[in-house]
């Protein structure tokens, strides 16, 4: 398969806003804000009281918990069609995404978002009854050991506990099959290709995360009051389609178990766009978010009208000879996707 070089990445990104998302990605050492367009006034919730961390791309997303406290983990696998950037945003008045910084996340690094006092209500995830409108699987039920050092992943998050986690931009078509569904007793009944982690403060908060030069760099305030720090693990365009497996088989690898690997695959039906979700959305949460790195010259305005066409094929209303064409069309590769792990710590 080509490697994927910076430039390639660019040419993907396309043209973000103005001096936006491209601009910094190309000069990944620079962290100056980019300049707001007409920003709205409206607020979604007091200033610096929410914080939306929007993964799009393969993770494993592992929630720990036990008798020492809650937390986050989120292992990126090594894909060798990915790139991996963590960008901050905000929202101008005509809805358009305004990239504030960007930044370069580098192979073999380990970094934590700093986030202090926020609610962590969420729920542990009974393994009795997993939820089916997400992808996730227990630790002890899958019969996972650990992780194998012969294949680390590409670069590691620590989170503390969410207030919540939302699946967006699910995938209807195409399922998921493997006697790891079947230890877990589960089904899922969509396939995310975005995930939201909320972050909930009772009074105004800074958190921060490191850049690629090792910085603390603080997660700005939106003009709707709302942080928002997207993690970007994905290709820079729709993926190979001939191996949808690709991603998925890489997470994989990451966990080894008392006998043999977890056993997922993805039996892939569609290959069109996942259309974005626009109703139902978590509080702050924009459906131009939604967008993978090769739709992101796609300006929000015209989001919806590229994704209806993706939506007609999901819905049986227009149809294809050529699957490959749909997948060489389209910006978004439907076939990465994050997996949740449930592990209790005792």
């Amino acid at each position: 398969m080509k490697e994927i070089n910076r430039r390639d990445v660019l040419k993907g990104l396309g043209v973000v806003s103005a001096a936006g998302l491209t601009s910094q990605v190309a000069c990944h050492n620079q962290q100056q804000p980019t300049q707001p367009q007409a920003i709205s006034p409206k607020a979604v919730v007091p200033p610096g009281t929410l914080l939306n961390i929007v993964l799009h791309g393969t993770y494993a997303i592992i929630l720990e918990h036990g008798k020492n406290g809650k937390s986050v983990t989120l292992k990126a696998p090594f894909v060798s069609d990915h790139v991996y950037y963590a960008a901050t945003a905000d929202l101008d008045a005509a809805g358009e995404v305004i990239w504030r910084q960007t930044s370069w996340i580098f192979q073999n690094t380990s970094f934590a978002v700093d986030i202090q006092g926020s609610s962590s209500s969420m729920a542990v995830p009974n393994p009795a009854s997993l939820q089916t409108d997400r992808v996730i699987i227990d630790w002890d039920l899958s019969k996972i050991k650990g992780y194998d050092i012969h294949n680390p992943p590409y670069h590691s998050v620590s989170l503390p506990w969410p207030d919540g986690i939302y699946p967006l931009r699910a995938d209807h078509k195409n399922t998921l099959t493997g006697q790891t569904l079947k230890d877990n007793n589960v089904a899922p009944k969509q396939i995310p290709t975005v995930y939201v982690l909320a972050y909930k403060f009772a009074t105004y908060n800074t958190p921060t995360f490191k850049d690629n030069l090792g910085f603390d760099r603080p997660i700005p305030v939106g003009s709707d009051g709302v942080m928002r720090l997207h993690l970007f693990a994905e290709p820079r365009d729709h993926g190979d389609c001939a191996v949808p497996n690709m991603a998925l088989d890489a997470l994989r690898r990451l966990f080894i178990r008392e006998t043999g690997t977890l056993d997922l695959s993805l039996v892939v039906k569609n290959n069109a766009a996942v259309p974005p979700d626009v109703t139902g959305m978590p509080t702050g949460v924009d459906h131009c978010e939604e967008r993978s790195t090769g739709e992101l010259s796609i300006p929000c305005s015209k989001f919806m009208g590229y994704t209806a066409a993706a939506k007609k094929v999901e819905d049986g209303r227009a149809t294809t000879d050529n699957t490959d064409t749909i997948c060489t069309d389209s910006g978004h590769p439907r076939n990465c996707m994050a997996v949740i792990i449930n592990s209790s710590i005792s």
